[in-house]
């Protein structure tokens, strides 16, 4: 997949990123290719460079407006993940956040805030589980955000106006 200079991407081990140049090696020692400058969009001060023609790392273009408004419009019909053995929980939030995929960033969202209000969930979450929804929750809000260019901070409240929140 091509980008170009100031492209919003998801880098699978960034999160959302932009492309913010494109040089040749920029280190020594490194193999002699071009390579993207992406910069986090969370960690503007970290810089990544991966080659233009590698497929070992998953980067994707962000969602357009028009996807994102879709997305928010499915939420309601977005099923959480159900399962009630823990372990077997945790291996579909691990499938489901290695999609990379906004959709499943929400069945994550949904899953965790059941399990969070389930009155009939005897334990509190572990700390994976927190992170799994604390993970999904910024890598989709993340986009949502650039994708209606609108402060992260009001996403929640996007989503809410549209179709009555996550949960």
């Amino acid at each position: 997949m091509q980008f170009n200079i100031n492209d919003y991407i998801f880098y699978s081990s960034g999160g959302i990123c932009q492309i913010t140049g494109i040089c040749n090696t920029p280190f020594k020692g490194m193999p002699d290719r071009e390579y993207y400058v992406i910069t986090s969009v969370r960690e503007p001060k970290e810089t990544i460079y991966a080659p233009v023609d590698s497929d070992k790392v998953y980067m994707r273009h962000i969602m357009t407006r028009d996807e994102a408004e879709k997305l928010i419009d499915m939420i309601p019909s977005i099923e959480g993940i159900y399962e009630e053995n823990i372990k077997l929980l945790k291996e579909k939030y691990n499938e489901a956040m290695k999609t990379y995929e906004p959709a499943q960033w929400v069945r994550i969202s949904k899953t965790i805030y059941r399990r969070a209000n389930d009155p009939s969930i005897k334990r509190r979450l572990s700390e994976t589980e927190r992170s799994y929804g604390e993970t999904a929750k910024k890598y989709l809000y993340g986009e949502l955000a650039i994708a209606l260019g609108i402060p992260e901070s009001e996403i929640d409240g996007y989503i809410s106006d549209r179709v009555g929140g996550i949960a």
